[in-house]
């Protein structure tokens, strides 16, 4: 079966590049917000979209597989020949679905403004799940006629995308649930990852199951003993990947606080953090202590009472949040807290001050409202990255940073609340010394 046949009689594959392209015309034009998103949940959001990744690709190659797959393996002799045959079948579905995966890396960065490299670990993952879909599809056109196999790869690709979808627990097959749904507080969730290497290593053993079943020059006897041997195989790999998915969904959904570590000073915080940071709090502990310390003198402004490295422990208490894994020194996490402090405004929200505020005959800037929120948000950074850095900033540069450092103590830090709560809730508050509360910085 010479490949260029094989191709010129996969007219499905035309159709498959256009529905590529047009997926991923369709991540370029979807609202995302980009400050949520991890690099690698955009690229492979954009890359392998769910329908298009399970249903589509593993279908793709069921089709190839009951088309041309079972007459040409009958045909061949030899380990060389039969894997030969073998990258020829898988070839079709695997330039689709490598195509989908660069292209949406483009895409992302396009989205992202920069330029990076996918992570390594997740690359070889993604790289498993496209050799998985495409190997499981194959198996499924080899062990079935073209009907019952298409009906088979869709129902099982589609259906397992849908529940990884709607379960409330880890997706098992969705790659941007590794980078943010089913992470930790501090990284990507193991339990997730071991369940999705052992669901497509069940799927890319099914795919070479079935190519060894279809060969003519195995005995019954063999065949018998491989049949046998795939089933074991397959129970292994999808048993393994169901229990590790189910104690990940477990861990998921079950509050985690109860494994942090706690300690109390004395400075009227408690600083909690995960057991593997533990000697990153004795090394560092003093120097955040010190740190807090010397902003709330600095600012006059009491930080929460819960300093801790996890994320939904900082959201449930109020609590603020601290990695505890870099080297810190007082003055880092000074700034650390100051950068914490100086809140931003969303796009959301300087969206709808240019519609209630634009200017119609200057369309392309910014209207009044936008420059006064960021205004806003520029003298709240530049008082928190002063009182970080006494030196970092010079008044006679700004007007409004000298008027509000005019004020007394307790007049500045009600500022300050008053604008971070401002900016969170898109609302524009008068700046210092203006006259009728629309002053805008120099």
């Amino acid at each position: 079966m010479p490949f260029a046949e094989l191709w010129s009689k996969s007219r499905a594959c035309l159709a498959l590049m256009a529905m590529l392209i047009l997926t991923e015309l369709l991540a370029l034009l979807v609202p995302v917000e980009i400050e949520n998103t991890s690099r690698e949940g955009l690229s492979v959001v954009s890359s392998f979209g769910v329908l298009f990744c399970g249903a589509v690709l593993g279908t793709y190659a069921a089709w190839v597989g009951s088309r041309f797959g079972v007459q040409a393996l009958r045909r061949v002799r030899g380990p060389r020949r039969i894997a030969a045959t073998a990258l020829k079948l898988l070839a079709p579905p695997l330039v689709v679905g490598a195509s989908a995966y660069l292209l949406g890396y483009a895409t992302a960065m396009y989205r992202m403004g920069e330029m990076f490299f996918p992570d390594p670990g997740l690359f070889l993952l993604s790289m498993l799940m496209m050799l998985g879909l495409c190997l499981g599809g194959l198996g499924l056109g080899l062990l079935f006629r073209p009907g019952p196999a298409i009906t088979l790869s869709i129902v099982l690709f589609s259906g397992l995308q849908l529940f990884s979808l709607l379960a409330p627990g880890p997706v098992l097959s969705n790659m941007a649930g590794l980078s943010g749904c089913c992470s930790l507080d501090y990284g990507p969730n193991p339990g997730v990852i071991q369940a999705v290497a052992l669901c497509y290593l069940g799927w890319t053993a099914l795919g070479l199951f079935a190519i060894c079943l279809r060969v003519r020059a195995m005995g019954k006897t063999l065949r018998r003993l491989l049949a046998v041997a795939g089933a074991a195989s397959l129970a292994v790999l999808w048993g393994g990947g169901a229990l590790a998915a189910q104690e990940a969904g477990s861990e998921q959904e079950l509050s985690r606080t109860s494994q942090l570590l706690c300690e109390r000073p004395g400075d009227g915080h408690q600083y909690c953090f995960w057991p593997g940071q533990a000697a990153h709090w004795g090394d560092w502990g003093s120097n955040i202590v010190s740190g807090i310390a010397r902003m709330e003198e600095a600012s006059g402004i009491r930080q929460p009472e819960a300093i801790t490295s996890s994320k939904a422990h900082a959201l449930a208490t109020g609590g603020l949040r601290l990695d505890f894994e870099d080297r810190y020194s007082p003055e880092s996490v000074m700034w650390e807290l100051a950068m914490a402090m100086a809140v931003s405004p969303t796009e959301e929200c300087l969206g709808g001050l240019a519609e209630d505020h634009v200017l119609p005959d200057i369309a392309a800037v910014d209207s009044e409202a936008q420059q006064q929120m960021w205004a806003q948000y520029d003298l709240l950074y530049q008082w928190w990255a002063g009182k970080a850095d006494r030196d970092y900033l010079d008044d006679a540069e700004n007007h409004e940073l000298a008027e509000l450092r005019d004020l007394d103590e307790r007049a500045q830090a009600a500022w300050v609340r008053k604008a971070a709560a401002g900016i969170e809730d898109c609302q524009l508050v008068p700046l210092p010394g203006s006259q009728d509360g629309r002053g805008l910085s120099g």
